[in-house]
């Protein structure tokens, strides 16, 4: 468990001493034939979970995947055991590992597209200071048991490496945390999210209550809202689950050629999209690292959208193989891991005020296309959605089903998007916690088609 606020701790350190040991016995046990990648996933994670405004659930997660990647020839074997701390025990299994691995790679066919590994250079990165977890648990609790809150604090370092027998290494070690809560009255509910480096009191108490006074708005009269066109206001939380479905294959250059796309009519440039609209990888953010799994080193920014025109999409080195693209060190899934989405100049004080009349959305969720040849996409409001008059919110509305395109809401129909962006980490736990996130506006549209 990590408590305190240095940049590396005992456990960051020692994992850090035995990859690079592990190199030099992996690497040495080497053929004059074979290559090897390895990389490492790893966390020392303060997960603390919240109901009715108290601790549930208080629990450490320290683990550790090392991923070895054997390359003979035009095959490729990929295998992942356990990091152990235990240097004699890692090495035993490291090396069994691997003897099984050259026996399996007899048995596997040639790879057309394989691509070749090559010296990346070299790098180390360790970033934040994340502070004693009893800092944020003091915080939370005060202001969590005043209301029915419910939430999932995850704190302390993340790791991600990688190296080859070709002298690749590259290191990246971030203490990051996130905190997200749901405030509920009833059965109805306002979100947030508070993440960063450095946990900030007077930015987290802020935060929280201007959510909990959200939930006054959620005791008047519930809207009967029927299907139609409205003008509509999307804060940054529903901008991001916009932005997260684009992240399952729209940036993707290999979607692009194999398949029905959302962006197809952009990057043929039949269609574009607001001049306001840039949306664009960026490793300056620090919510990730610039390498990927091979060690391939990104440019720090990357531009997709530029002013609402095609600029580029994700290649990583096997589509760069099969379809003689350049590769801009894309992941493996050719999905942005870095995200950011440039804000405009709509002043946070001014949002109800420009939406005069129409919808506001806190959240969105159940998001999927609906079409994506034409970037039609289906989904709901959810958390604290106003029917807004003149300026003024005037009570929640019951859920609603959306049917829009990408064309018209960051298109045609975009007025403005805000001057304040938000990051937010991801926040998904399934196997690990990931180093990923997003920074994005709220955007105004003066027409959302809502069709149930």
């Amino acid at each position: 468990m990590s408590l305190d606020g240095n940049v590396q701790t005992d456990y960051t350190q020692k994992l850090f001493q035995n990859f690079k040991s592990i190199q030099g016995v992996l690497f040495g046990a080497l053929q004059s034939d074979e290559t090897l990648s390895l990389t490492l996933n790893a966390e020392d994670t303060d997960f603390i979970r919240w109901n009715h405004g108290l601790i549930r659930q208080n629990t450490a997660v320290e683990q550790a995947q090392l991923g070895m990647t054997l390359m003979k020839g035009n095959k490729t074997h990929n295998s992942t055991i356990p990091f152990y701390l235990d240097q004699t025990e890692l090495r035993k299994r490291a090396l069994l590992a691997l003897g099984m691995m050259r026996d399996q790679l007899n048995h596997i066919p040639e790879d057309p597209y394989q691509h070749s590994i090559s010296n990346e250079g070299q790098s180390e990165e360790w970033t934040g200071t994340t502070g004693n977890v009893a800092e944020k648990v003091t915080d939370i609790r005060a202001a969590a048991e005043k209301h029915d809150t419910v939430g999932i604090l995850c704190s302390g370092p993340v790791i991600s490496a990688t190296a080859n027998s070709l002298g690749t290494f590259h290191w990246y070690c971030s203490h990051n945390f996130y905190f997200d809560y749901s405030i509920f009255n009833g059965h109805q509910a306002a979100t947030n999210l508070y993440a960063g480096q450095k946990w900030n009191h007077e930015q987290f108490n802020l935060g929280f209550q201007e959510t909990a006074a959200s939930l006054k708005n959620l005791d008047r009269p519930r809207i009967d809202v029927k299907p139609g066109e409205y003008r509509t206001y999307i804060a940054p939380a529903g901008v991001y689950e916009l932005l997260d479905m684009m992240n399952w294959s729209s940036f993707s250059h290999s979607a692009l050629l194999q398949g029905p796309h959302p962006l197809k009519r952009l990057s043929e440039g039949k269609a574009s999209l607001h001049p306001s609209i840039t949306l664009r990888e960026n490793f300056n953010l620090g919510l990730a690292p610039r390498f990927n799994a091979e060690g391939k080193l990104s440019e720090p920014v990357v531009d997709m959208i530029k002013e609402g025109q095609f600029k580029s999409l994700l290649v990583n080195d096997k589509t760069h193989k099969e379809y003689n693209l350049p590769s801009n060190a894309a992941n493996e899934g050719e999905n942005p891991r870095s995200l950011e989405m440039l804000g405009g100049n709509l002043k946070h004080a001014d949002i109800l005020k420009k939406l005069d009349t129409g919808l506001y959305l806190s959240n969105l969720h159940y998001l999927n296309w609906s079409d994506p040849e034409s970037a039609r996409f289906t989904g709901m409001t959810r958390y604290a959605c106003f029917w807004v008059e003149k300026g003024q919110i005037k009570g929640p509305i019951q859920d609603l089903r959306f049917d829009e395109s990408l064309y018209t809401i960051f298109g045609s129909a975009l007025e403005a998007l805000t001057e304040e962006t938000v990051v937010s980490p991801y926040t998904l736990t399934y196997e690990r916690r990931h180093l990923q996130g997003k920074k994005n506006p709220g955007l105004l549209t003066n027409s959302m088609r809502f069709t149930l």
